[in-house]
């Protein structure tokens, strides 16, 4: 039985690192294409420096892209225009990419925004992963700081491999726990003759101890966190115009 037990658990441990992915070159084009001409030219050069270091680390495309307004050929969508059209754009780049797109089309609070990810990036860039991105990401756009928006675009997903490959360490580190407890509850199926009493008096000789007053001590407070998200943000697959599955994130700021 024990045997059997540390066989699945072998078997789930190579099964979780087989599916590490391996990714495809870059496209090699420009990261930055600045279509709004929202960056200086002396702004420029840093930025391009965050996207192509964190492309590099991750073997996929950091994109951003920024425009005036989403064209108006894409208005038939509706709230979802900036979504497919991101769809569209992220499709100009390699397999596997990540693209921002910033459209200043407007007052702040109703400029649209896009995360399209594409091949490879898809399976990093989800859930939690991207929303992290988003959270880093949208403060400066709120404060038109957009060389800031697209360096800290840049930095984030430049920690995405970390995070995934954190979450593994803390999956082999579940499972190192559950071995641990096998090999525990064997041993001590071999104390026979030691027992656990159910109160600390019963440890004690009849007599020779007495408590007086009694104590309820808190040991530890609960402390609840709820996470503030932008309340029009939102996730979803669309298929772009090439008829290829896109996983986008898009919103207004």
């Amino acid at each position: 039985m024990k045997k059997r037990a540390l066989f699945t658990i072998l078997v789930l441990l190579l099964t979780a690192f087989s599916s590490v992915s391996v990714f495809a070159a870059t496209s090699g084009k420009a990261r930055l294409d600045d279509r709004a001409g929202l960056i200086s030219s002396g702004q420029r050069s840093n930025i391009e420096d965050a996207l192509d270091s964190s492309s590099k680390k991750l073997d996929m495309d950091v994109v951003v892209v920024t425009e005036n307004a989403v064209p108006e050929s894409y208005s038939q969508f509706g709230d979802s225009a900036a979504a497919r059209y991101a769809a569209d754009l992220v499709s100009d780049y390699s397999q596997d990419t990540i693209l921002l797109l910033f459209c200043d089309n407007g007052e702040v609070g109703n400029r649209d925004y896009a995360f399209a990810t594409r091949g490879e990036a898809k399976k990093v860039f989800d859930g939690s992963v991207l929303d992290a991105v988003e959270d880093k990401v949208i403060p400066y756009l709120r404060n038109n700081d957009y060389a800031g928006a697209f360096t800290a675009f840049a930095d984030q997903t430049s920690t995405a491999k970390n995070f995934k490959f954190g979450l593994w360490s803390a999956i082999a580190a579940g499972i190192g726990a559950i071995v641990g407890a096998i090999r525990s509850g064997s041993l001590k199926s071999q104390l026979k003759s030691v027992y656990s009493k159910e109160e600390a008096k019963d440890y004690i000789k009849q007599g020779s101890f007495t408590i007086k007053r009694k104590y309820d001590i808190p040991t530890y407070v609960t402390v609840e966190r709820t996470k503030i998200t932008s309340e029009t943000s939102k996730t979803e697959t669309v298929v772009n115009s090439s008829g290829e599955e896109i996983g986008v994130k898009h919103g207004k700021v």
